[in-house]
This record gives C-alpha cells, structure tokens and sequence, in this order.
C-alpha cells in the first residue's frame, strides 16, 4: 500500500478514528525518536566525565 493509498484511506475514517491514529503515529515516533537522542546524551555526558577524570 502506497503513502497516498493510506492518507486516502486515513482521511474517510471519521475523526474520533483519526485522532486516534495520529496519537498511534506520535507514540510510534516518539518511541523511535527518543532512545536515539537519550544515547546522544548519554555520549555527550561520558565525554564530558572523560575531562574531569584526566
């Protein structure tokens, strides 16, 4: 199924159905987005720690 395919689909569904997947996307963005940055964090926090020590 295309991208168009899906929002063609998406936009007959009625609206308390499309909040309900625009809340379903989010979450699933949000769970592939953040443990990302939490390890870009995590880097940038043992890099620093690294000039302390030495």
């Amino acid at each position: 199924m295309t991208l168009q395919e899906v929002q063609k689909q998406a936009l007959q569904l009625p609206t308390g159905d499309r909040w309900q997947l625009v809340q379903i996307l989010l979450e699933s963005l949000k769970r592939e987005t953040y443990p990302t940055l939490k390890r870009r964090n995590l880097s940038r926090l043992r890099g620093i720690a690294k000039n302390f020590v030495t």
